[in-house]
This record gives structure tokens, sequence and C-alpha cells, in this order.
């Protein structure tokens, strides 16, 4: 057999299959399924400048325009401070936008360095609340330094929320 044939006889092989009908209990599996895998910042790129507000799993109400958004962290911006709000710390939020995919893999310590280097007045929410600037940033906390000159270590599992001036992150 010569290789035209072969090729049409594969595009008629091809051709009697019929495609598969979806019903609408498949279709909403499908969707279900799809839905299994977005993650809640994927939800909120697509609020990313508008306004939301987001209660803290320690009870903090906050609210203000998503001014800045990674994995595992987002800034939300209000007039008079920005706050690192750490994903994991959140109870709930709202609105959400639809699914967008996209990596935002900036790592909280870099976020956390950032604020370190500019220098800004901070207030640590991470079940109480530690005020200072941070001098030091490690693999698994941070350290603020209290107007007393004391050092406070704050473990990064433990930290919920960072508020400071507005325009930190700009």
């Amino acid at each position: 057999m010569r290789g035209d044939e072969r090729w049409e006889r594969l595009f008629e092989e091809l051709a009697g299959h019929e495609e598969p009908a979806w019903d609408e209990a498949d279709l909403a599996e499908l969707i279900v399924a799809e839905r299994v895998g977005v993650r809640l910042v994927e939800r909120l790129v697509g609020v990313l400048g508008a306004p939301i507000s987001l209660t803290t799993t320690g009870g903090r109400a906050l609210s203000g325009r998503l001014a800045g958004l990674a994995d595992t962290w987002l800034v939300l911006s209000e007039e008079s401070a920005e706050h690192l709000v750490v994903v994991a710390g959140i109870a709930t939020v709202g609105p959400l936008g639809p699914p967008r995919p996209g990596s935002r893999a900036m790592p909280l310590g870099m976020a956390l360095r950032r604020i370190a280097t500019r220098g800004a007045h901070v207030v640590v929410d991470c079940g109480v609340e530690v005020r200072g600037h941070i001098v030091a940033v490690g693999a698994d906390h941070l350290e603020v330094r209290g107007e007393g000159g004391s050092v406070t270590a704050v473990p990064t599992a433990a930290l919920t929320s960072v508020r400071c001036a507005p325009g930190t992150f700009e």
C-alpha cells in the first residue's frame, strides 16, 4: 500500500467517527472538575485594581483597592495605609472576578524585604500587634525593631498582615 492510500484510508476512518454527544449532566460535571483547580488568587486577579473587602482569620476587617497580588499574599491599599495580607490569613474576601490563571510567584519574603528596604513603619498582625520597622527577613521569620530598640521575631507562619504607609509598594 502506498503512502497516499494510507492517508486516504486514515481520513475515511476518522470521518466515520461521530462527535460524542454532551448532555447537561456531563457539562455540569466538567464545569465542577474545572473549578476544582481554580485557586483563590486566580479569582482575585479578575478584580485587581478594584475595591474589595476581607476579614482576616484574626477577625480584622479590611477594605480598599486590591493594589497587588501574588500567589501567597496581596496588597490592599486604602487612603491612610497599605496592607500586605497573607492569603493563608484571610477568612473571607470578596467580590471575586472570573478566574484568570497566571504566574504570580513573588515570594512573601521578597515583599517583606521591599518594606524593610523602604524603612516603613509597620504594624505586624500575628495574633498580636507588633509595631516598629522590619530590620531583617529570614527564611521563616521577620524581625521587627520596636521604638524602644528591642527586636521581636515573628514567624511568617503566624503572620496575617503588615500595615504600612501609603505608597510603600509603588
